[in-house]
């Protein structure tokens, strides 16, 4: 039977078509002496290619927290600093959890750890294969608790700076590169690729080039709002094969608002068509084949 596409707008959850972790997965959480995870959390410069292939298979959330553990122990040269519980063991005698979430209070909780020579857990899930949190030692987290409260009102300033001077360098790029975009698609795209918290690609750190966020937040922009993609996606088309149909729509809009005439940029919208006759793609290279069930 055929893959049913994803309903537009829904992702699937992470970790679906994963393997179940059954009791030998389990077991790579426990720490225990000669267990999986000793041998696959070795510092990767000493890592053979089997505890490689390994730790390539874990899940995601576990194999962040072995990284974990290959920092601290490169750093401070202790590998009793970080370890791993899972869920159902609960926290050692002295020690809360401290659920993931406030960056700040996980962070501190961490460093003052580490500082103090005391163990920081790592909560895990295997079921859910996922990381819930830290066990911390009490007195610590009461000391870094004190602290967040204290200092909230200053790091919340600092952060509305930061993201005012974002938003400020966004408009400017966008104002650069593209002069003849109406100023109401300026405040749109702003609002919508860089909201703060969105993943989006704006606010993406898979793209350190603010001028890429802002070339293809456009793009994004067009794609989705001034030609038939949404459409297409709708009547179950690839997502890779919409965003090849529409390409030359998107660099035609694209070539006006950066301030080509409408005969130029009809040009450039002609040589994408010329390119996908040659068989293609956007980037110039030959189109990969469709494939069913892809994310859209």
């Amino acid at each position: 039977m055929a893959a049913t596409p994803p309903d537009k707008g829904k992702r699937a959850p992470r970790g679906a078509g994963r393997p179940k972790p059954g009791r030998k997965n389990t077991s790579k959480t426990t720490g225990r002496k000669g267990s999986t995870q000793e041998r696959v959390s070795k510092p990767s410069a000493g890592e053979s290619p089997t505890a490689a292939s390994k730790r390539r298979k874990l899940p995601r959330d576990l194999r962040r927290a072995l990284q974990q553990q290959d920092a601290v122990l490169e750093k401070f040269g202790d590998a009793s600093l970080e370890a791993i519980r899972t869920e159902a063991e609960g926290p050692p005698p002295g020690y809360i959890f401290v659920p993931k979430g406030d960056v700040y209070v996980t962070r501190n909780c961490r460093t003052r750890s580490h500082e103090a020579k005391q163990t920081v857990y790592t909560v895990y899930n295997p079921k859910a294969q996922r990381t819930l949190g830290l066990y911390i030692a009490a007195e610590i987290h009461t000391s870094v608790a004190l602290s967040a409260v204290a200092t909230q009102a200053a790091r919340n300033l600092a952060v509305e700076q930061k993201d005012a001077r974002d938003t400020s360098k966004a408009r400017a790029l966008l104002r650069t590169q593209f002069p003849k975009m109406p100023t109401a698609t300026v405040d749109t795209v702003l609002g919508h690729a860089f909201l703060k918290g969105s993943r989006r690609v704006g606010r993406s750190g898979r793209f350190e080039d603010e001028e890429i966020k802002v070339k293809l937040a456009v793009e994004a922009h067009i794609r989705h709002v001034h030609t038939e993609y949404e459409t297409l996606l709708d009547g179950g088309m690839d997502r890779e094969e919409a965003r090849e149909r529409v390409w030359s729509a998107v660099k035609r809009i694209k070539a006006i608002w950066a301030g080509m005439s409408e005969a130029e940029a009809e040009v450039a919208a002609a040589a994408v068509e010329v390119k996908k006759a040659s068989g293609k793609g956007r980037n110039g290279r030959p189109k990969a084949k469709s494939r069913a069930g892809v994310k859209r």
